[in-house]
């Protein structure tokens, strides 16, 4: 009969998506991983598998914790009123220590060819997510007038913009961050 656990799941997920956040799946070694975790490499491998279970089990917890609930207001598709309310929670969500990382998914989406293409995948699916649902939102303003500008090119635009906040983020602060993102909110308000 095997030993109950004698740790909480769910924080030590936790910890390792702070690892692979801020390491990335190649420089996390696994006794980096051990050590953040304070768990033997027995205890990883019963609860969650070798490091790349742990991995994409990190990102399923990193869509599920940090990506859905940022994301979430595009889901209710009311246009640049759902688009706003998203940058809004990427906002409050940049102030969090973690957001100097960077994102966990274009942080894997980067490192290419070097990871396991289900890791990629789990990323491209999540990514994919986003580009849906800002395309979704960005039709509606243009069906209802509320929208000048090309569809397409404000979905890549945005996508582009939120990737180089979370890099201004990490580079120049979150003081510097917050002041484009709201320059950001202004511009979109005139496109």
């Amino acid at each position: 009969m095997a030993r109950p656990l004698s740790f909480n799941p769910t924080e030590k997920l936790f910890i390792a998506m702070n690892v692979f956040w801020l390491n990335g799946f190649n420089e996390s070694s696994l006794a980096m991983l051990l050590d953040e975790m304070s768990i033997n490499k027995y205890s990883l491998y019963r609860q969650f598998g070798n490091k790349e279970a742990l991995f994409s089990q990190a990102l399923d917890y990193y869509n599920r914790e940090v990506f859905s609930p940022i994301i979430e207001p595009l889901r209710q598709l009311n246009g640049k009123t759902s688009i706003n309310a998203y940058l809004e929670n990427f906002s409050a969500y940049i102030e969090h220590t973690q957001a100097q990382y960077g994102c966990l998914i274009m942080n894997t989406l980067s490192a290419g060819n070097t990871l396991p293409e289900i890791h990629r995948k789990q990323a491209k699916d999540m990514a994919k997510e986003l580009h849906c649902l800002l395309k979704k939102n960005f039709k509606l303003a243009k069906e209802k007038e509320d929208l000048k500008q090309e569809v397409d090119a404000c979905v890549h635009f945005t996508i582009m913009t939120i990737q180089a906040l979370l890099h201004t983020r990490k580079t120049m602060g979150l003081k510097v961050t917050k002041s484009n993102i709201c320059f950001f909110q202004k511009a979109l308000r005139d496109w």
